[in-house]
């Protein structure tokens, strides 16, 4: 499994073209975090890290690991932003 990054598909098309192929410049290594995990601890496993999508794994119904869904920077910073507000609005005082 691997996936093409923006970054790696201009490096690709830099290097050999278009006649580069997939397979040689998609990332296959990823943080694999498991869909019980919560959110907070998975914003506190990617800082530092690449910006890379973590998958999303569990064991399947033959025990092998199966991608259930990815997840980005972007919608980790999504759902900070999202509980900032909340804070916020949950410390305005009440205007009644």
């Amino acid at each position: 499994m691997g996936i093409l990054t923006r970054s790696a598909l201009l490096q690709g098309w830099a290097q050999e073209g278009g006649e580069a192929y997939v397979a040689e410049f998609m990332k296959r290594d990823f943080l694999i975090v498991p869909p019980e995990m919560a959110l907070e601890e998975a914003i506190l496993k990617v800082q530092g890290t690449s910006n890379d999508p973590i998958l999303v794994m569990e064991k399947g119904a033959s025990g092998e690991p199966t991608l259930i869904g990815l997840l980005t920077q972007e919608n980790l910073l999504e759902f900070l932003k999202l509980r900032q507000l909340q804070n916020m609005r949950s410390q305005r005082p009440d205007r009644r």
